[in-house]
């Protein structure tokens, strides 16, 4: 702020000592007169129209009472040096009272001239000794308000050539000086440095006694106090000696001088001295007011309350002050070395200084009080407190300290400091409507030569400063760009920039609705705010005040090390716009190319409360920062500071925290770049994100930029604590991502935990995905969940896609969640090209059944575990268990009530080199034993793609797979649930412990696929190259049902190799299905073991082995692939057919099977050897074969046996054998057994056999070579009374008479046929 600021104010000084002298010339007049009466020396009557001079020392009213009269136009008396060696003038002297009246323009000369040093001394009350206190003076310029007349102007001129010139009014006594309508010049001209001219009132430099009172009345007149050569133009009101306190200031008379009606008072050095006007020094009381348009004009110091004096200064009622001159000190010292004062600006009045300071030293104390309209124009700085021990006060506007409510005032100013220097105490209090302190431009810097500093509001710099901005007043600072290297302005709460371990302690207070503290770019840069330093800041924004930055780049909290800075933003209407970038306990750089981070700061705190409002482009949070947003305070965080040309992020790292709790609100958002919330980024750095008691925090983008919530990334650890009702959004709502990543990047570790809390990622816009990411890109990403709810979604707009990740890219997460829920739409990924692990526990749910649905254990070469215990919930479309090269998944669901629930299909192992393994109940790994869970689904297929390896275990638990879904194959079309075990990859199915498998496929529509089981093979690819292998032991069951319209099929080998064991009690029900094939196409490899006592297989219309049949119909289509049958140790199979294809195998001993049986390929009754028990009829086909073993003469434990007998159960009369001609039975021994003559073996035992010529059939003898002269015998023979049997007979070889056909037929099959041979 320069001069010419004040220019509008200034008043033009009507003063001149061309005045005096043109009186001193003017012609006398008839009534021109010197009158005296009483003690007065040296001074005579002189009649009208002449000039006395006198030129010794003169006095009026030495020890008795005297009056001097000097009156009318012409009339002049000069008191000069001559004899005497001052010009001197006493008036009221040693216990003397005098009285001096000038009027009706007559001229009062006191002049030393004289080559020697001489004074020239007007002293009114004044004695020579400092014990004499009683006399008194009185000097009346113009009107006397005795004579009852109205007189005119009256002219006093005290100058001095050579010394000082004085004008002293109650040196040691009493003084008043009264001027009205007139005027004084006080000048000294000699080029000495102590060639001053001195305007001292009550007491001087000299002497000075506790009596020492002068009284100073200005009115409408013109006082000049000048020095024009060496020495200082000095104006005291109150003034004791330069060594002495004389008075003690609570009860020293009160000395006054009184500026009023117009009138001007110039205090001028022109030489090389220094003009000052002081107030109150050395222990004297004063007080000095300029009002009613009046004007002072002084041009290096105001000095109010020195030296332990006691001082006020009031600028009032429209009066004006002019603190400076080209090249001048031009500064206004209230309080100073241990002195009080006071500056009231009040009633319109106007100050105009280049520096004000206020509570300079040791023991000072000053006030600035401004209001009423007072005007304070500082072109530089102003200061409160300014060094050890000062104390310094501003009030503008409402002054706490006086009880009645002051109207506004203002003050402006370059820069202010309260609490300047170390133990300096600066207290600003800014109070109502209408007052304000204006800080503005640039001013030349004190630290570096030839630069300029851009405007400053400091509080507590490296001293203590308090700054009160309260009801609806206002602080603007305008900075202006610094010049060569100058410092940048702005605001500073605590601490030094001079300084790097400062210990400045501020604080600033904006309370109530319409204070504001404004930041302005109107000078061409905005400046900075730092709150904490090196010291402790404070700044407090509450009850609807407000601190608008939003002009400024950066904001520092907590700046260097050591330093504290707190913020408060606390009740409705509450605010800080912090502009751009707000960095909390991190050093900075600031000025050009600001916001550099240089390392760790101080201490930072930001709470936003109670309905407060914080805005800022971006927060960043060092070490031990803690951002707070509390009841329901709002913080947001976007771009529209900076016209959307920055990242609205918010960075908390180590150890730092932003904590949003009840019912406060964050929200960083932007709508043209990305918008981020981080905590703990960057190697080393560790930061946390509170949200709870009903606090929310939101990262939102509606523009081409992410949403983005990083918690530990790039090797930083970030913790996200949502509680107590806290809820955490990322929404986009643009053409980008919402993403939320808890551990990102090696070395990096992120940890999610919420208590009673929401989470919701939610993708708005056309494109715009959402992301949930546990451990991506080598970091490490943990969860744990209670009692809290997970939503990810999207709209579904465009190519947009929600999915959670846990394990992703190289990264290891683990979450889990305690009666909890997840929601995401897409994709549920565990282990995605990482190590995941997702545990759902005591009543949690995870639904992802939205437009895509697919949750992925293991997927894209990582490793993923999946816990679904304690009565959760997984929900999907489509579940997937190992997906793809090089993944391991493992999904384990137990526990009374857990779930895993799939609308559609469930693979476990999906594509080669994949490994995924579904435990339903029991978890062979654990080694405890779980019961309980369900996995429900349309469809399971386990090993699916060539190479992949697939394990199902339901032990304990239950799987269900039922009705339709969309055909995969066939559009439009609707496939029945399909069991798959070995599609193409290798693939195992257990159940066992209560374990239960249902299959209920219902009816294909629109040519869609029939339901049902296949183990190894393809459904879909006649090359299959699967190997699949179900165990139903114990008491594990596996149940097809068509409860759903229709029981589907089983398939086991249907082109690959498929193996179904049913143990130890185990129950397979098809009962309600069509058609169940082994070996069923070309290449097909299928075995079915039934074995153990109870093991059960119900296969429903019919068991097709090495047959390639029809599904449903049961239609051969050509031979089929190996199909074989073991019933034994007590399993039992129930069918209404069995079809044994030529490369088929029914085997077993032991073992029961209900079914009529066509045999076109092998039958091998026993267990080496055994009893095979058949209820039904058994047709054996030419060209089939009976394969038996003998090892002994008992039947099941000697030799082997078909017994074929009547099912009661069904109805039907059944039990019948037929044995086609071209049928082979082929007989082995084995054990070492060979049979001797007369041994019998009944090897086919039925309720009824047909053959049409038994010498039709081929019996195979040759691995039951007989010794020299025996034979083999084969009859029908009765067998029981009621059944019959086909025995083996050995006789001599002269009774064995074979029939023809028989011999032939034996001659051709060893020449021409395969024999079939059963092997053991």
């Amino acid at each position: 702020m320069s001069a010419a600021k004040f220019s509008n104010r200034l008043r033009p000084v009507l003063y001149s000592s061309a005045l005096v002298l043109a009186a001193s010339l003017a012609m006398p007049s008839a009534m021109a007169q010197v009158s005296t009466t009483g003690s007065v020396t040296s001074i005579t009557n002189t009649p009208a129209g002449i000039t006395q001079n006198v030129n010794t020392l003169s006095t009026v009213g030495f020890a008795a009472p005297g009056t001097v009269t000097v009156t009318s136009t012409g009339t002049v008396l000069n008191i000069f040096d001559g004899a005497n060696p001052d010009a001197s003038l006493r008036i009221g002297s040693d216990l003397g009272d005098g009285r001096l009246v000038v009027n009706n323009s007559a001229v009062l000369n006191v002049t030393a001239t004289s080559p020697g040093s001489d004074d020239a001394l007007l002293f009114i009350s004044n004695s020579g000794s400092s014990a004499v206190t009683s006399q008194a003076g009185t000097v009346i310029l113009g009107d006397d308000p005795t004579t009852g007349t109205v007189e005119s102007t009256g002219f006093l001129a005290i100058t001095s050539g050579n010394d000082d010139a004085i004008l002293s009014v109650g040196r040691t006594g009493s003084g008043i000086l009264d001027v009205n309508n007139s005027s004084i010049r006080v000048e000294a001209t000699g080029p000495g440095p102590s060639d001053s001219a001195l305007f001292e009132i009550g007491g001087s430099s000299t002497i000075a006694t506790a009596a020492s009172q002068g009284t100073v009345t200005a009115t409408t007149s013109n006082i000049q106090v000048i020095s024009t050569g060496g020495g200082a133009s000095v104006v005291s009101v109150g003034r004791g000696t330069d060594t002495v306190t004389n008075n003690n200031p609570a009860t020293a008379p009160e000395n006054t001088l009184l500026i009023e009606g117009n009138s001007i008072f110039n205090v001028n050095a022109t030489g090389t001295g220094t003009a000052s006007f002081n107030v109150a020094r050395d222990g004297t009381r004063g007080t000095a007011t300029v009002t009613g348009i009046s004007t002072l004009n002084v041009d290096d110091l105001v000095q109010i309350g020195r030296d332990g004096g006691f001082g006020t200064m009031n600028v009032q009622d429209n009066a004006l002050v002019n603190n400076f001159s080209a090249g001048g000190l031009n500064e206004t010292r209230v309080g100073m070395d241990g002195g009080t004062g006071t500056l009231n600006i009040t009633g319109n009045g106007v100050y105009n200084t280049d520096d004000v300071n206020i509570g300079l030293n040791a023991g000072s104390a000053g006030t600035l009080n401004i209001s009423g309209g007072g005007l304070l124009n500082v072109a530089d700085t102003i200061g409160a407190g300014v060094d050890a021990g000062g104390t310094g006060t501003v009030n503008i506007g409402d002054n706490p300290a006086t009880g009645p409510v002051e109207t506004g005032g203002t003050a402006n100013a370059h820069s202010a400091f309260f609490g300047l220097n170390e133990n300096g105490s600066g207290t600003l209090n800014i109070s109502g409507a209408g007052s304000s302190l204006n800080l503005s431009g640039i001013a030349p810097s004190p630290t570096v030569p030839g630069a300029s500093d851009g405007a400053f509001f400091v509080v507590g710099n490296r001293g203590t400063g308090v700054a009160n901005i309260t009801n609806g007043a206002v602080v603007e600072i305008a900075p202006g760009a610094p010049i060569a290297g100058g410092a940048n302005g702005g605001m500073r709460i605590g601490g030094s920039r001079l300084n790097p371990t400062g210990t400045g302690d501020g604080t600033v207070n904006v309370d109530g609705v319409g204070s504001s503290i404004i930041f302005s770019n109107i000078n061409g840069q905005p400046g900075h705010t730092t709150i904490g330093r090196d010291g402790t800041g404070v700044l407090n924004i509450t009850n609807g005040g407000t601190v608008d930055a939003a002009v400024q780049d950066v904001s520092a909290v907590g700046r260097k090390t050591g330093g504290s800075g707190t913020v408060m933003i606390d009740g409705a209407g509450s605010s800080w716009n912090a502009g751009n970038a707000v960095f909390m306990g991190l050093d900075v750089t600031l000025g050009a190319g600001a916001g550099v981070i240089t390392g760790q700061g101080g201490t930072a705190t930001v709470t936003i409360q109670n309905d407060g409002f914080m805005k800022a482009n971006q927060i960043i949070l060092g070490q031990n920062a803690d951002l707070n947003v509390d009841s329901g305070g709002l913080l947001i965080v976007d771009s529209t500071n900076t016209g959307g040309l920055v990242t609205a992020s918010v960075r908390v790292n180590s150890p730092a925290s932003m904590n949003v709790t009840n019912g406060g609100s964050a929200v960083i958002e932007s709508a043209t770049q990305t918008a981020i919330l981080h905590a703990g980024v960057g190697a080393g750095e560790a930061g946390t994100i509170n949200v709870n008691t009903g606090g929310s925090a939101t990262v939102r983008s509606t523009g081409p930029g992410n949403a983005l919530l990083n918690i530990g990334t790039t090797g930083g650890t970030g913790t996200l604590n949502i509680e107590s009702g806290g809820s955490v959004t990322v929404e986009a709502s643009g053409t980008a991502a919402a993403l939320l990543r808890i551990g990102r990047d090696a070395g990096s570790s992120g940890t999610l935990n919420m208590t009673s809390g929401s989470l919701t990622i939610h993708g708005t816009g056309n494109n715009a995905s959402s992301v949930l990411d546990f451990g991506r890109d080598g970091g490490t990403g943990n969860g744990v969940i209670t009692d809290s709810t997970i939503t990810v979604i999207n709209d579904n707009l465009g190519t947009a896609t929600s999915s959670v990740n846990v394990g992703r890219d190289g990264g290891t997460g683990d979450v889990t969640m305690n009666n909890s829920s997840l929601t995401v739409e897409d994709f549920l990924s565990v282990g995605r090209n990482g190590n995941g692990t997702l545990t759902l526990e005591n009543g949690s749910t995870a639904t992802n059944t939205g437009a895509t649905g697919l949750t992925r254990v293991g997927r894209e070469g990582g490793t993923g575990t999946l816990n679904v215990v304690g009565g959760s919930t997984l929900a999907a479309n489509n579940f997937q268990v190992g997906r793809d090269a090089g993944s391991t998944g493992t999904a384990n669901v137990n526990g009374s009530g857990s779930q895993i629930n799939v609308t559609d299909t469930v693979i476990v192992g999906r594509d080669a080199a994949s490994n995924g393994t579904l435990n339903i109940g029991d978890n062979p790994s654990t080694g405890a034993v779980e019961t309980g869970g369900t996995v429900t689904a349309h469809s399971t297929f386990i090993g699916l793609n060539e190479n992949s390896t697939g394990t199902v275990n339901v032990t304990g638990g239950s799987m269900a797979l039922v009705g339709l879904a969309p055909s995969t194959t066939v559009p439009g079309a609707q496939d029945g649930a399909t069991l798959s075990v070995g599609s193409r990859g290798t693939a195992t199915l257990n159940i066992a412990d209560n374990g239960v498998v249902i299959v209920a496929p219902g009816t294909p529509v629109a040519g869609g696929l029939n339901g049902g089981m296949t183990i190894g093979g393809s459904r879909s690819n006649p090359i299959g190259t699967g190997n699949g292998t179900v165990n139903v032991d114990g008491t594990g069951v596996l149940a097809f049902s068509s409860a759903s319209g229709q029981a589907g099929f089983t398939q086991v080998g249907r082109d690959g190799t498929g193996v179904l064991n049913i143990t130890n009690g185990g129950l397979v029900d098809g009962s309600t299905q069509l058609t169940a094939a082994i070996g069923r196409k070309v290449g097909g490899d299928g075995t079915v073991n039934v074995t153990g006592t109870g093991s059960t297989w119900r296969a429903g219309a019919q068991i097709s082995l090495g047959l390639d049949v029809a599904v449903g119909s049961n239609v051969v289509s050509g031979p089929g692939g190996t199909g074989r049958l073991n019933v034994a140790n007590g399993g039992q199979v129930f069918a209404n057919d069995i079809v044994n294809g030529a490369t088929g195998t029914i085997s077993g001993g032991g073992g029961t099977i209900t079914a009529n049986i066509q045999n076109q390929g092998t039958i091998g009754p026993g267990n080496s050897p055994g009893l095979m028990q058949v209820f039904g009829n058994v047709n054996l086909q030419a060209g089939s074969t009976v394969a038996l073993e003998l090892g002994g003469l008992v039947v099941d434990t000697g030799y082997d046996r078909l017994d074929v007998a009547d099912a009661e159960s069904t109805g039907t009369v059944e039990g019948n054998a037929d044995i086609a001609a071209g049928s082979i039975f082929d007989i082995d021994f084995f054990g070492g057994f060979v049979a001797g003559l007369g041994d019998t073996f009944d090897v086919l035992v039925a309720d009824d056999i047909t053959v049409v010529d038994l010498g039709a059939v081929v019996f195979d003898f040759s691995g039951a070579l007989l010794g020299t002269g025996l034979a083999w015998n084969t009859a029908i023979v009765a067998f029981d009374g009621v059944r019959e049997a086909l025995r083996l007979t050995v006789v001599s070889d002269e009774v064995a008479v074979p029939e023809p056909g028989a011999i032939l037929i034996l001659l051709a099959g060893l020449v021409g046929l395969l024999i079939i041979r059963r092997q053991t």
